[in-house]
């Protein structure tokens, strides 16, 4: 049966493969009357914002062949639809301009602008339902990109190149989101904060990312959710759980909700463990984001969240065997007691976007973050190590023929982090002539209510036996803590991106920037430069036009013989969360300063053409100098650092990736 399950899995995976390779590739330039690069207008395909445009004005975007309706939008510019039929495989350029139009009180989009985003990949949202995971989250596709590695396929965490889960950031329409504390494996987490159903744009970096970008050492994984253009909504429903959401709009537009809810439960897959016993996970949550548009250049948007994740098991016994063929050992461990964990987290935001004019749009956020994360646990085990048969003619082949050694263990844990987290922010982008200006200020309060009670007893070959006239039986790994802290920080950055195309046909980009950090608890203030450049050489690529049948148009089809480079660097700071602030007994350690990664990038991407077939190979070479870390311990997903910063370091490395269609068609 497992045989027959491994060779069902393995299909799955091809048949989702070869969908991969089922895609078109939709490029293009939006400019003005005169000519300028219109920079954050949306690009819909079939009403779906599957888009922006960058600096540049160019866009990319990957969608399924077929008649498509194309439609470029963007505030003070009249909407446009262009019907283009595309094939799997095939890339094609629509490059569009766009006229003004009178500015109307009533139906308004107010859209947050996007720009300079060099070194960031791009991915198509609908790959998250084609790929089949445990978790069907966007970190599972995440853990495919280069850089990126993941020891947990139950979990939503994963380390970039070198990095910790810690060193990750995550934003969701421009807010940062936290990640629990108190998870110690995979099987504990339940669902992943981000709603896949949801969301309509995801880009990831894996180093020497903008200024922008908040201060943590290793990625960003910024995701938007889309903003309904009609009613609408889902379902789907396994044995894992289900999924839903609906959407729509209201009052001419002015007014859209999307609304999200899943449930989840992993108990069929943590009842093929090695640990047997009754598995009750179950994970939970709804999620919801509200536009309101004011006037045509006045928005009000809020997005609030709550989760539940649950987690219970009552072990009842283990058995492994392992060895070689002629030295094999069995362990069978008895328990008996119960684990039970729970993690509540809420989420409210609000957005207020405004308008002043075309060329200057300003964005005010306020947030608030809760978690309150309990942990009960008392576990008593017993094992046994037993020699195994291994002799084949035996009666007894396989079965234990020997007792090795024996002994008990009790684990106790009774731990409870209640996490308090307040944000008041203002983001301003601006264009001035070929530059854009992106700039932000950020006050961010902190509170945190950690009780930990936890404590092993280990009794193996006399392990914790007294000796001598000492009667004290020792336990291990004991943590008494009840700890309460409450901190401020203030951060602010100012960015500025240039683009131009030179007389060659040449496009080149720039962007500089610095961010600023100050966290009232070690009273540090440090200082972040970072850089990006890139160049899109115009060499002759491969053209072809033939005729649209079902429109009669003329479509022009490339298949780009072109390269891109990139090059990055800067400083990135990571002032300390809570969590490496503590150390192995559970003492808070305030002294300690932000830790420091020194960022060198480059990378190129090639488009080229194989048995008539397009791919794509992506290559980045990377540097990262470490400075003053704070060394940690880690176990399964969880970590305990050691609250000092005692080491240094460096990491570097080659990533390749190649992306094309493999299989025909």
């Amino acid at each position: 049966m497992k045989g027959l399950r491994s060779l069902y899995t393995l299909v799955f995976i091809l048949l989702n493969a070869l969908a991969f390779g089922q895609t078109a590739t939709i490029k293009g330039r939006v400019t003005d009357e005169t000519g300028k690069a219109v920079i954050g207008a949306f690009v819909y395909v079939d009403n779906k914002p599957l888009a922006s445009t960058n600096t540049d004005g160019t866009y990319t975007l990957q969608t399924l062949p077929g008649e498509l309706t194309i439609t470029f939008r963007f505030i003070g510019f009249k909407d446009v639809s262009i019907v283009r039929n595309v094939a799997a495989g095939d890339v094609a350029v629509v490059d569009m301009r766009l006229t003004s139009k009178a500015i109307e009180t009533g139906t308004a989009n107010v859209y947050g602008v996007r720009g300079g985003d060099k070194g960031i990949v791009s991915i198509d949202p609908r790959v998250v339902s084609r790929i089949a995971t445990p978790g069907g989250t966007v970190e599972d596709i995440i853990k495919t990109m280069q850089g990126v590695v993941a020891n947990n396929e139950l979990s939503s965490q994963y380390s970039v190149r070198g990095g910790s889960y810690d060193e990750n950031l995550v934003y969701i329409n421009d807010i940062e989101v936290y990640r629990p504390f108190l998870v110690r494996s995979g099987q504990q987490e339940g669902l992943s904060f981000i709603n896949p159903d949801m969301v309509s744009g995801i880009n990831f970096s894996a180093g020497g990312f903008e200024a922008r970008y908040g201060d943590k050492m290793s990625s960003v994984l910024d995701i938007q959710y889309r903003r309904p253009t009609r009613f609408g909504g889902s379902a789907s429903a396994s044995i894992l759980g289900f999924t839903g959401q609906l959407e729509g709009t209201a009052f001419k537009n002015r007014f859209t909700f999307l609304v999200g809810g899943r449930q989840r439960t992993t108990q069929y897959l943590l009842n093929s463990l090695d640990t047997k016993g009754n598995y009750r996970p179950s994970a939970a949550d709804i999620q919801g984001q509200f536009t309101f548009d004011f006037t045509e250049n006045l928005q009000l948007q809020y997005l609030g969240s709550y989760a539940q994740n649950k987690y219970r098991v009552v072990p009842t016994n283990r058995e492994t065997t392992f060895g070689t063929l002629n030295e094999a050992l069995r362990l069978q461990i008895y328990f008996d007691g119960q684990e039970t964990n729970s993690f509540d987290t809420y989420m409210s935001a609000f957005s207020l976007v405004w308008r002043a004019n075309k060329n200057w749009l300003m964005k005010f956020i306020t947030s608030g973050f809760k978690s309150t994360e309990v942990e009960n646990s008392d576990v008593l085990g017993q094992y046994y190590l037993n020699d195994v048969e291994t002799d084949f003619g035996s009666d007894d082949f396989g079965q234990s023929s020997a007792l090795v050694g024996v002994g008990s263990f009790l684990t106790h844990n009774r731990n409870t982090l209640q996490s308090y987290i307040y944000n008041v922010e203002h983001k301003s982008y601006l264009t001035i002539n070929k530059h854009y200006l992106v700039y932000g200020i950020k006050w961010q309060h902190e509170e945190f209510n950690d009780k930990l009670s936890e404590w092993r007893y280990i009794d193996s070959a006399d392990f914790s036996v007294p000796s001598g006239n000492d009667d004290i039986i020792k336990l291990q790994d004991v943590l008494k803590t009840n700890i309460t802290l409450s901190s401020n920080r203030f951060m602010g950055y100012v960015q500025d991106s240039y683009s131009d195309t030179t007389t060659k046909g040449h496009i080149w980009s720039a962007t500089a920037g610095v961010r600023a950090n100050y966290w009232s608890v070690n009273q540090q203030l440090v200082i972040s430069p970072r850089v990006q450049l890139a160049l899109t050489p115009k060499w002759k690529p491969d053209t072809i036009i033939r005729a649209n049948k079902k429109t009669g148009l003329m479509d022009t089809i490339v298949h780009p013989k072109t390269w891109q480079f990139r090059l990055a660097g800067g400083f990135y700071y990571q002032p300390p969360f809570y969590r490496e602030l503590r150390n192995l007994q559970g003492v808070l350690n305030t002294d300690i300063r932000a830790q420091r990664s020194i960022h060198i990038i480059a990378g190129t991407d090639h488009y080229f053409t194989v048995w008539k077939r397009d791919f794509k190979l992506s290559v980045e070479a990377y540097y990262k100098f470490l400075h003053d870390l704070i060394p940690y311990e880690i176990d399964n997903v969880r970590i305990r650092y050691y609250a000092d910063n005692l080491a240094s370091g460096y990491a570097t490395g080659i990533d390749a990736r190649v992306n094309g269609e493999f299989v025909k068609g």
